[in-house]
């Protein structure tokens, strides 16, 4: 498992293992609203009895995280979740929590290792940090670390991060996702590109609405065009939830948690946690 998941998520990573609840009851449930009107509740229906034979029917949460990210359109709610399985059985994503790390771990690590904390934020959301101060792919690839293996990574932390929100209170509100980009620059994230794109490409095409918010951390002075490209790879909807603070981190922080969660993450982004704001 990645740094700072032990504990917290179970040792199974389907599709269909987040309300603890069987698939037939959830169902029902959704039945029932149908019945008094709900109209996403008819969405749900609609979407479920749609999909393709081939294709495994999904709990209620992901069925619903797929028709919102398509609008309530079933048809295309149903076309990303189908192409979804697809993806995630050609990649064996099932496996990849349990696949074992290679030599390159550290190294891998030291560029992209997600902490999950043992909190909530304010809407009851899960909090992840990253620092992506170490990510640069060409420097990387003198190590033996390739775009592959950095993707594969990425693919990882995302199924954590989905079974995180799954089995929180309110899964459907997503997760708080704190970046420190303290240590980038521009030419690292140039260099990075390509990977950033193939991340934002695989969160909003398989991992719909599990974003509550990206809050982007130490930003330096050229972090706004960076930002601001990225967003070009995004959804409006997905970009909306992002934002970039190149001011205080402790201020921003307690917008979204309480003082002590706050102070947790200003002693990861390595600043003064004796009350005063971070410059």
């Amino acid at each position: 498992q990645l740094p700072g998941l032990e504990g917290h998520l179970p040792v199974t990573a389907g599709p269909s293992a987040n309300s603890g609840y069987p698939l037939d009851a959830q169902w029902r449930a959704v039945r029932d609203r149908a019945l008094k009107g709900d109209t996403e509740a008819v969405a749900l229906l609609a979407f479920r009895e749609s999909l393709p034979s081939s294709t495994t029917c999904c709990d209620t949460i992901t069925a619903t995280r797929f028709l919102r990210a398509r609008k309530g359109n079933v048809a295309l709610a149903v076309m990303m979740y189908s192409t979804c399985a697809a993806w995630r059985s050609s990649e064996r994503v099932d496996d990849v929590i349990s696949e074992p790390t290679g030599p390159s771990e550290q190294a891998l690590a030291a560029a992209f290792s997600p902490k999950l904390l043992n909190a909530t934020d304010k809407h009851g959301r899960p909090i992840w940090f990253i620092s992506l101060g170490e990510m640069d792919v060409s420097a990387l690839a003198k190590q033996g670390i390739t775009l592959h293996m950095l993707i594969r990574r990425h693919v990882r932390l995302s199924e954590q991060m989905r079974i995180a929100v799954e089995r929180s209170k309110e899964p459907l509100q997503g997760h708080l996702l704190v970046q420190d980009i303290g240590a980038c620059s521009v030419m690292k994230f140039l260099r990075s590109r390509q990977f950033f794109k193939a991340q934002a490409q695989i969160s909003q095409d398989y991992y719909p609405e599990l974003l509550g918010q990206l809050l982007i951390l130490k930003g330096p002075p050229a972090a706004k065009w960076a930002v601001e490209t990225s967003k070009k790879f995004l959804d409006k909807d997905t970009a909306s939830k992002i934002r970039l603070e190149c001011g205080s981190s402790r201020g921003a922080l307690l917008e979204y948690v309480s003082e002590s969660v706050a102070e947790e993450l200003l002693a990861l982004l390595g600043e003064s946690t004796s009350g005063s704001s971070s410059k």
